[in-house]
């Protein structure tokens, strides 16, 4: 019997041309306390992280990003990554990963979080190419913000009408602008998305891939 959402062997539809399925991270494929909230919780600071979810501008998240990095490097590098794997992953995650690949679909993942986190959930769900925020040993962060992931995603060697994107909020709308597929599954709409967004709040991500390739 083939999971709900996810044709079996003999039901495969013809692919729609989707070769590359980009998803966010935070909300997206990894459902509750969001990456930072899941460290922060591991390493003692859940209070003030709660707080700093709340930055909205870049200031806010630059500020809230360069306080995180000194909480990291006071409980040392190496124990941050085991940490990440305590997420909720979204319901049907790796089922869905699974399945776009023997349809010959590529996977990514662009997020605005800590790099770290987003390569520790992408070697758990077998995809190869990330974006995120990078904090160095030496203190230095290169940031990614929202409107980054459109950018990265036209660097991938992939034309846009073959390209899905999967997002959940205000920050994926500028990638999802960019790709012949959006895909919205956040709860709470947001201004800006395309008119094609197909639109499956909170969705199984069996139910996202059938979409992708039928």
């Amino acid at each position: 019997m083939s999971e709900p959402g996810i044709p079996a062997s003999s039901e495969r539809p013809i692919v729609t041309g989707i070769r590359l399925a980009v998803f966010d991270l935070d909300g997206t494929l990894i459902r509750g306390r969001t990456l930072c909230e899941v460290i922060a919780d591991g390493i003692g600071h859940g209070d003030r992280m709660h707080a700093l979810e709340r930055a909205q501008s870049i200031e806010e998240v630059v500020a809230a990003r360069e306080e995180m990095a000194g909480w990291y490097r006071d409980a040392g590098f190496d124990c941050l990554r085991p940490l990440c794997l305590d997420v909720e992953l979204a319901p049907g995650a790796v089922e869905a990963c699974d399945v776009l690949r023997d349809f010959g679909v590529d996977l990514a993942i662009a997020s605005i979080t800590w790099i770290l986190g987003v390569e520790a959930i992408a070697e758990l769900l077998g995809i190869e190419r990330c974006l995120g925020t990078t904090l160095h040993i030496d203190g230095r962060i290169d940031h990614v913000f929202g409107d980054d992931k459109a950018a990265w995603i036209a660097h991938l060697g992939v034309p846009p009408e073959e390209i899905a994107a999967v997002g959940d909020s205000d920050r994926d709308v500028e990638m999802l602008r960019a790709v012949g597929l959006p895909i919205f599954v956040g709860t709470t709409p947001v201004d800006g998305l395309p008119a094609d967004t197909v639109y499956l709040p909170d969705a199984d991500l069996r139910d996202v891939a059938r979409v992708i390739l039928s």
